[in-house]
C-alpha cells in the first residue's frame, strides 16, 4: 500500500516511484492472467466443437454368423483410418448376430 506524507523527501520520492512500479507490475500481471484465461477458453472451446463434429456412422455388414475377431477386421480393413469397430449384435430377424461396424462418417469406405 502507498501512504501519503506532507513533507516530502529524497526517501518518500524513492518508496512513491517504488509503490508506483510496484502497483504498474501487478496491473501487467493480472491483465497477463486474464489474457491467458481467455486462450484458454478459445482453445477449449474449439477442441469440443472439433470432437462434435466427428459424427459416428454405423453399417451392417453381414447379418448372420458374426464372430467378433473377424468382424472387428472387416470392419478395419473395410473403414481404414476412420477410426472403425466392429460388434456383433443380436440380430432381431432370427437368433444370429449381425457385423455392424461403427465409424467416422467423414471418410469413403474401401469397397473390397
Amino acid at each position: 500500500m502507498c501512504i501519503e506524507h506532507i513533507y516530502i523527501t529524497q526517501k518518500d520520492i524513492e518508496s512513491k516511484v517504488y509503490c508506483f512500479r510496484y502497483t504498474q507490475l501487478l496491473e501487467m500481471t493480472k491483465f497477463f492472467f486474464s489474457q491467458i484465461l481467455v486462450f484458454i477458453l478459445i482453445i477449449s472451446v474449439i477442441s469440443r466443437t472439433d470432437a462434435a463434429a466427428a459424427k459416428r456412422c454405423q453399417k451392417e455388414i453381414y447379418s448372420t454368423n458374426c464372430t467378433i475377431n473377424k468382424c472387428q477386421s472387416d470392419c478395419l480393413s473395410r473403414y481404414p483410418n476412420l477410426q472403425a469397430t466392429g460388434n456383433c449384435n443380436l440380430n432381431s430377424g432370427n437368433n444370429g448376430y449381425a457385423c455392424v461396424c461403427t465409424y467416422n462418417c467423414k471418410g469413403k469406405p474401401n469397397l473390397v
